[in-house]
């Protein structure tokens, strides 16, 4: 214990002093700096925006598989999926509808698009573009002229057509070499989406199993055409299915025997 008699007690009382002003000087500077921290400590938030555009697009008329060729860019903050639509006028009559497959663009992202389109007619013709990218569409019309035309050999085959819940099989079969592979359905029901194949080389006699998704409103029995063309529109193949589900066992049976050729494919 501290104990002060005589002149010493004023020594004492001003030592103390000073101790209480030291501690009451640090306790205002601290929360003086709190305070100019919490001031300055202010939020930045950039504004979310969904935004895309086309920055390049090419076609090449001069065969009759036209391929249509996209890119899109997310000029947007927002990541999202995105999917090509095309629609292809004569005159104002739809003479066919394509779908690109969907791929995720992160913001900042470039990614590229193809949709083919079969046709030996000739003419000029208009085509709308649309992307689908969050919950918003971004549209472009071009105009096209095709001169050439061929006259097509069958050469496919295609057996063991089946429906699922959100995809289609079937087994393809050529009777020649066959390069740079479409496959194109057409005609399915309306408000559907059916995306496209593709398949580098199908050598002759060779069988593949093929699936293609597809994306329904209300699902519904109906119909759709398959068009298979090779070699620049040389071979050419179409056929129409009816969309049916399996049920039971059947059913079952199928399905584990198209998943398993399906995997050996992979």
């Amino acid at each position: 214990m501290w104990l002060c008699k005589g002149q010493n007690m004023i020594s004492c009382m001003l030592f103390g002093n000073e101790n209480v002003k030291k501690i009451i000087f640090l306790i205002f500077l601290a929360l003086s700096l709190f305070s100019i921290a919490n001031s300055i400590l202010i939020e930045v938030e950039i504004p979310k925006s969904l935004e895309g555009n086309f920055t390049s697009f090419s076609y090449d008329s001069s065969k009759d598989i036209l391929k249509f060729w996209f890119e899109f860019y997310n000029s947007g903050s927002t990541a999202y999926r995105t999917r090509i639509r095309l629609d292809v006028f004569n005159d104002s009559k739809i003479v066919f509808t394509g779908w690109s497959d969907e791929k995720v663009l992160m913001p900042g992202d470039r990614k590229n698009f193809e949709i083919y389109w079969y046709t030996n007619s000739t003419g000029n013709f208009s085509a709308r573009v649309r992307a689908y990218f969050g919950n918003e569409i971004f549209e472009r019309r071009i105009s096209l002229e095709k001169k050439n035309s061929f006259s097509p050999e069958d050469v496919f085959e295609i057996k063991n057509f089946r429906t699922y819940d959100d995809f289609i099989v079937f087994d393809i079969k050529a009777k020649r070499n066959a390069k740079d592979v479409v496959i194109l359905p057409s005609d399915f029901p309306l408000g559907w989406i059916f995306e496209q194949k593709k398949i580098d080389f199908l050598k002759e006699g060779e069988e593949r199993t093929v699936a293609i998704d597809y994306h329904p409103t209300v699902w519904s029995e109906g119909k759709l055409n398959l068009i298979i063309a090779s070699n620049e529109g040389r071979y050419k193949t179409e056929e129409r299915f009816e969309m049916r589900k399996e049920v039971g066992i059947l059913w079952l049976v199928h399905f584990l025997t198209d998943k398993f050729k399906l995997f050996i494919r992979a």
